[in-house]
């Protein structure tokens, strides 16, 4: 298993204490879900918000499922969020799909467009 240090702790070492918490019942459910939801895919999925700059652009922020979109969003100094959900490779390209319910948008087919049009001009 590839391990990786993470403010002193490694990702390892990480997963197995919030397993063995979930399993006591010291976590809450939807924290439960998650790490099922970590664990099954390996956090090959990552997270993306699309945000509208103040000049009416698309802005893409792509994180780690670990992450809350609320967390994401109160950090981010942008306009409102345009969309969010789940992005990860496929054949190549970019496949975006889900819902961020608190913040009430969800994944458009041109997200994907978006996504990678920003990799590519950056």
């Amino acid at each position: 298993m590839l391990a990786y240090r993470l403010g002193g702790a490694t990702r390892a070492a990480q997963a197995d204490t919030a397993s063995f918490a979930a399993r006591r019942g010291i976590i809450p459910a939807a924290r439960k879900r998650r790490l099922r939801a970590e664990a099954t895919n390996g956090e090959r999925d990552m997270k993306y918000i699309i945000f509208e700059d103040f000049s009416g652009k698309p802005v893409p922020m792509i994180f780690p499922h670990r992450i809350e979109f609320e967390e994401m969003r109160e950090q981010m100094p942008y306009g409102p969020a345009i969309s969010a959900g789940t992005v990860k490779m496929a054949g190549g390209s970019f496949v975006c799909q889900g819902e961020a319910r608190e913040l009430g948008v969800a994944s458009r087919p041109v997200d994907a467009q978006i996504i990678a049009d920003h990799f590519r001009d950056a």
